[in-house]
């Protein structure tokens, strides 16, 4: 199916990111409502993971609708 339709190859390599984002996000809220502090070194280290996250997932989205765009224009 993915080799029919390139963009389905990029929509399924954004599904575990995708997926990520939701779990990072619990991460967030937990430490947000946990009576415990956070060091600014962890949340530093959270922040870099979330930055490279959605770059990748930018990218990645960015050739979904390029794929798209290029199968709608056959």
């Amino acid at each position: 199916m993915t080799e029919r339709y390139p963009v389905y190859s990029h929509l399924y390599k954004m599904e575990d990111e995708v997926a990520d984002v939701g779990r990072w996000s619990e991460v967030i809220r937990d430490l947000g409502t946990g009576d415990g502090e956070v060091s600014q070194a962890g949340l530093f280290a959270i922040g870099g993971v979330m930055i490279e996250l959605s770059k990748r997932l930018e990218a990645r989205w960015r050739a979904a609708f390029d794929a798209a765009k290029a199968e709608a224009l056959r």
